[in-house]
C-alpha cells in the first residue's frame, strides 16, 4: 500500500507520497513533524543589505564637489574618504571588498554579529584613500547569514585567471567566490541611469550617499563604482 500525506498549509486533501511515514488525510503524523523540522533546519536565509557610499574629495570643496547624482562612477584618488555605512541585520555578518578590473581584490573590514542596531559603519571617520586602494574601481559590500571563509584572506588576491569568463558553479576556490561577487549584485541598468542618492550623516557630517539595496539566499553583496582622477 502506498503511503501519503497531507502537505501542512495547503488546503484541501493535497497530498504527497512521503517514503513510508504514516499518516491520513486527515493530518501530518508527528514522524512527519518531524521529517518537516529537520528539511526546514538546511532551509536557506534569505538576507538583505542595503548600502550607503559618498566620496569626499581631500584636496578641494569636499563632499560636495562631486554629485552623487551623476549617472557615473564616483572620481576618486590618494588623499580622498570613502564613507560607508550599511542597513544589515545584527544576526548577519559583514564584509567589505574591493576590486581592481575584477582581477584583484582585497578584503577591507569584517564584521561579526552583534548589538548594531541595525546598522553598521566601519570606519568612524571615513576610510582614507591609500597606496593599499591605488587603482580600486569597485567596493562590494556583503552581507552573510554565515561567516564566509574566503572573505578571511589578508592582503590582495590575484583572481585575473578569471577575468572574462562565466563564474564557476559552485565556486570552489577563494577566488571563484571573490569573482563570483560580480553576479551576487542588483542587475545593472543599461544606459546613463542616475542612481539612487540619500543624505546620510557620519562623522559630524552631512554627505550626500549613493543607495544600493539587494536581497538573496545565505549572502548577498551591493558593488559601488570609482573611477581615478587627476
Amino acid at each position: 500500500m502506498i503511503v501519503v500525506r497531507m502537505l501542512r498549509g495547503v488546503t484541501g486533501l493535497g497530498c504527497v507520497v512521503w517514503m513510508n511515514v504514516g499518516c491520513s488525510l486527515e493530518g501530518p503524523s508527528p514522524e512527519s513533524n518531524a521529517v518537516d523540522d529537520r528539511l526546514g533546519s538546511d532551509a536557506m536565509t534569505t538576507v538583505q543589505i542595503k548600502g550607503f557610499v559618498a566620496v569626499e574629495h581631500g584636496d578641494d570643496a569636499g563632499a560636495l564637489s562631486f554629485s552623487p547624482g551623476k549617472p557615473v562612477p564616483f572620481p576618486l584618488k590618494a588623499r580622498d574618504t570613502v564613507w560607508v555605512r550599511a542597513e544589515v541585520d545584527d544576526s548577519l555578518y559583514y564584509y567589505g571588498v574591493s576590486s581592481v578590473g575584477q582581477a584583484r581584490y582585497r578584503v577591507l573590514w569584517t564584521g561579526a554579529p552583534g548589538a548594531h542596531s541595525g546598522e553598521r559603519v566601519p570606519f568612524s571617520q571615513g576610510l582614507t584613500v591609500g597606496p593599499d586602494h591605488e587603482g580600486m574601481d569597485s567596493l562590494f559590500l556583503v552581507a552573510s547569514s554565515e561567516p564566509l571563509a574566503w572573505l578571511g584572506a589578508s592582503g590582495e588576491v590575484d583572481c585575473s585567471a578569471q577575468v572574462g569568463k562565466m563564474p564557476v558553479t559552485p565556486p570552489q576556490s577563494a577566488c571563484d567566490h571573490l569573482y563570483g561577487l560580480n553576479w551576487k549584485i542588483p542587475p545593472q541598468p543599461r544606459g546613463l541611469v542616475r542612481p539612487t542618492v540619500e543624505f546620510i550623516s557620519l562623522g559630524g557630517k552631512t554627505l550626500g550617499a549613493r543607495v544600493s539595496e539587494h536581497q538573496g539566499e545565505t549572502y548577498t553583496a551591493v558593488q559601488f563604482q570609482f573611477k581615478p582622477r587627476s
